[in-house]
């Protein structure tokens, strides 16, 4: 900034001269690497600042598929209650309990017009009376590959978490490497 100011001087200082002072030639490069200089920084600015706004973005997708899961694990909850301890057979009869049915997609996937349920749901099969640890229950999780390497994941007590998922293992797998029970897993 301070080339391209003294470069503007420089020339305003030069014309007003009438041809007494020279060095237009140099006020000129100062102006044009003046110029260039702050072009550059905006540059690398641009390039510094990228990443960070499309990590937040994906972020930002996390936080609204916790969400969603909260809003399900609450809807299904309260199905339950109003179905003697029941969870409903699939994610699409939470609907007047959760109301928009878009809680059902997550906002880290693509959509497409021929799914209307972006989780897979694993209480089909399951009653409140048969949970014996809700905190390692899963009662629903995204589908691998929503959310790059994390997959997000509710279980029966109502709390969702964020799981690494590098690997790219199935629900599944990881549920059985942490000791989990899968909803549709339990006998009755």
């Amino acid at each position: 900034v301070p080339a391209v100011v003294c470069g503007h001087l420089a020339l305003a200082r030069i014309k007003r001269s009438q041809g007494a002072l020279g060095g237009r030639g140099l006020a000129l490069w100062g102006l044009i690497t003046g110029y260039a200089s702050i072009l550059l920084m905006v540059v690398l600015v641009a390039f510094i600042l990228l990443p960070m706004v499309s990590m937040e973005y994906g972020h930002v997708h996390q936080v609204s598929c916790t969400t969603n899961l909260k809003q399900i694990g609450l809807g299904a909850m309260m199905y339950a209650e109003d179905n003697r301890g029941a969870f409903p057979q699939d994610l699409l009869s939470l609907q007047p309990y959760i109301g928009d049915l878009q809680i059902l997609r997550c906002p880290g996937r693509q959509a497409t017009e021929d799914v209307r349920v972006d989780y897979d749901y694993f209480g089909a099969e399951l009653s409140l009376d048969q949970i014996e640890r809700p905190a390692e229950t899963v009662l629903a999780a995204d589908q691998a590959g929503n959310h790059d390497d994390v997959i997000m994941v509710l279980f029966a007590d109502g709390h969702v978490e964020s799981v690494s998922n590098r690997e790219g293992l199935s629900i599944e797998d990881i549920a059985a490497a942490r000791g989990w029970t899968l909803g549709r897993t339990l006998e009755p």
